[in-house]
């Protein structure tokens, strides 16, 4: 499976939308596993940003690989707002970072 291809004339404000976004649905979810998966879902609402943000969250949760994103996650966080924290640093870590 290739990786979608990120359009340069996106701006790092709506990657950082997005997972503000998501953040803000994992917080609002009654378990970590409901948070991992409104996140999910919505970050793969837009296809062309999906590589750029789960990157993001990956290195902000200090992991890897993507694939291993969710299980990590599931380990790691016993509170939905403890998954929408990986995602605020995440958006933190694409602001600092210069457009791709």
């Amino acid at each position: 499976m290739t990786e979608p291809t990120l359009n340069p004339a996106l701006s790092q404000d709506l990657k950082v939308a997005a997972l503000r976004g998501a953040a803000g649905l994992a917080a609002a979810s009654p378990s970590v596993p409901d948070a991992v998966r409104v996140a999910w879902q919505h970050l793969h609402t837009n296809r062309a940003v999906l590589a750029v943000v789960f990157r993001a969250w990956a290195a902000a949760e200090g992991v890897a690989d993507i694939p291993d994103l969710g299980g990590v996650l599931r380990r790691r966080h016993t509170t939905p707002d403890q998954v929408a924290a990986g995602l605020r640093r995440a958006a933190t870590l694409l602001e600092d970072t210069p457009d791709e």
